[in-house]
């Protein structure tokens, strides 16, 4: 059982704020920390695909002019990735962490804010016409290439559009479940280390369904802010899927930090619902960029995420101790 979090602070990018992170989060020891993700998580992977005169960005999102190419300029994720891990290296860092952890956004995600033509309706994004996906997906597998070979061992897709799309009744944008799901294992078998995904909102049984199909090995969600999220899985599915969980144990809507108490119980409830070998992930529900927006300042927002950090790893230090779980 090891602690994580989903990636974005809410702190302004540049260099000086990403190496900050990353020594904040090894006095905390968290295992698996993710580079700092501080850009717009759509933004930083459709950018450089602006700069290459495939997409043109509008107010409402991005619009189509050409073929998605695989070899194209870097994206602001890696070089964050990049300043990320050449830090950890050079201050002697790595001792504190298991491994780092990638996040890369998901493409049902990416082309739900990419349309084929103006005026935008949710008729006309990319996920109408799923062939314009593959150059996509190929894209993104390059840049999880790229992570790999910088030494980043934990590769996460965050793709919650997901939960959006995949109701409990009807997918939308006439999508089959063999789309989706061919579309996501190109992505989960490109990735020979650990691979997960991480879906925030309400995940419908029939969302549960697909994902515990999938080669991703930790499936990853909130159960802080999406209670009924208890529900979605059982432990049958888990071990009969060979599956495993990134249970959130803090909010990452509100800024109040949670009571240690309160964290420990959500813990404890998945443990008793899905066994505790199926809880391989502590974290909060999702990333921190939206307590900027709730604070008077981002450095008073900055200092609640790490607090809630904290509040992670001491709920997962005391449950370890308890099930006699080594860590460290």
């Amino acid at each position: 059982m090891y602690t994580t979090y989903v990636g974005s602070f809410p702190l302004d990018y540049n260099r000086e704020n990403i190496e900050r992170i990353m020594r904040d989060v090894s006095a905390i020891s968290i295992d698996y920390p993710c580079y700092p993700q501080l850009m717009d998580f759509v933004a930083q992977f459709l950018e450089p695909l602006v700069k290459a005169n495939i997409l043109v960005k509008r107010p409402w999102g991005y619009l189509l002019i050409s073929e998605v190419k695989v070899s194209i300029d870097v994206s602001d994720a890696e070089r964050q990735a990049l300043i990320a891990v050449d830090y950890v290296k050079a201050s002697g860092l790595s001792k504190y962490f298991k491994g780092l952890r990638a996040c890369v956004t998901g493409p049902f995600t990416l082309a739900s804010r990419i349309y084929l033509k103006e005026p935008p309706s949710p008729s006309n994004t990319l996920l109408a016409q799923l062939e314009y996906l593959e150059p996509l997906v190929n894209y993104l597998r390059r840049i999880i290439r790229d992570f790999l070979d910088m030494g980043y061992k934990y590769i996460n897709v965050d793709d919650p559009y997901l939960s959006v799309m995949v109701g409990a009744r009807a997918i939308l944008h006439g999508c089959s479940p063999d789309d989706i799901m061919d579309l996501l294992d190109k992505l989960a078998r490109s990735i020979p280390s650990i691979s997960g995904i991480h879906v925030c909102g309400r995940i419908s049984p029939h969302l549960a369904e697909l994902l515990v199909q999938s080669y991703f090995s930790i499936l990853d969600h909130e159960f802080v802010d999406s209670p009924a999220n208890f529900n979605s899985y059982t432990r049958d599915m888990l071990e009969d899927y060979d599956k495993f969980l990134g249970v959130g144990v803090v909010s990452s809507k509100f800024a109040a930090v949670e009571d240690l108490s309160k964290a420990i119980s959500i813990l404890e409830r998945a443990i008793r619902r899905y066994g505790l070998e199926r809880v391989r992930m502590v974290k909060p529900d999702c990333g921190f960029r939206g307590l900027r927006g709730a604070q008077r300042t981002v450095e008073l927002a900055y200092s609640i995420a790490l607090r809630k950090l904290k509040v992670v790893k001491e709920a997962r230090d005391i449950i370890a101790s308890k099930y006699g779980l080594e860590v460290g």
